[in-house]
């Protein structure tokens, strides 16, 4: 691809005059019809597919056509929800509760819905659009806080993986570790090694060799020196190595 054909760039389809007179129209064009559809499309997208499930959500507008047309019906399930709603008032870090807890908000919403929908149906268009509009505001809130614990669900189930991951990790390693144990013993000076430093010096080509020829991962030539020192402190096998092996001023002749 020549230069030019990358740099060359179409024309926008609209001008930005034109743009801003077709969203306008979308918008200002949108029946409450439609606007009560999308609610309904926004809420199963957001909460029921990721966080409960579809069958739960036609439960639910089962549940509330069945109180819409009778005030004390509505009355008492809107106060059975309240009353979950203090029973989940406390704090919690629980996927599963914070769940339960929106679960009480998406119902209401879910009823503001149905209200707008029968007031469009006896043509109370005012009426209908303000149902819609507070439930479109407690929609935007439930949307966020949805997003945030399918995060924090994600991250529950990647932590027992991370886990397994680094057991893995460690085990392949192992084998470096207790080699380079034996080097430490193997190849101590005389009057033993007077530097970690040095000691790690010496045994950084050895155990670089040993690694490549075992094709153990996780370690490479660039940083054999600074694992072979945090393994005298980590790792029993070569922490002990190094006490065996280090000159020892009190013993040495």
């Amino acid at each position: 691809m020549t230069y030019q054909a990358m740099t060359d760039t179409k024309p926008p389809l609209f001008s930005p005059v034109q743009s801003v007179v077709l969203m306008n129209e979308k918008i200002g064009g949108a029946s409450v019809a439609t606007a009560i559809a999308r609610n309904h499309s926004l809420l199963q997208e957001h909460f029921f597919e990721p966080l409960s499930s579809l069958s739960n959500y036609k439960k639910i507008i089962k549940d509330i056509r069945f109180v819409t047309s009778e005030p004390a019906l509505q009355a008492n399930l809107e106060e059975r929800w309240k009353n979950e709603a203090l029973a989940h008032n406390d704090e919690t870090n629980n996927p599963n509760e914070s769940i339960t807890k929106l679960l009480i908000r998406v119902r209401f919403a879910c009823l503001y819905i149905e209200l707008a929908s029968m007031a469009e149906e006896k043509k109370l268009r005012d009426q209908a659009w303000a149902f819609n509009n507070q439930a479109s505001l407690m929609i935007g809130g439930i949307i966020e806080e949805s997003i945030a614990i399918q995060n924090k669900l994600k991250t529950q189930k990647l932590s027992p993986q991370n886990k397994k991951n680094a057991q893995g990790r460690n085990m392949n390693i192992e084998p470096a570790r207790k080699e380079a144990a034996r080097l430490l013993i193997e190849m101590k000076p005389k009057t033993g090694w007077m530097t970690l430093e040095s000691a790690a010096s010496k045994l950084e080509k050895p155990l670089q060799k040993y690694i490549e020829d075992n094709r153990i991962s996780g370690v490479t030539g660039s940083n054999i020196k600074t694992r072979l020192k945090s393994w005298t402190k980590d790792y029993p096998i070569v922490a002990e190595a190094w006490l065996a092996s280090k000159n020892n001023p009190e013993t040495s002749d």
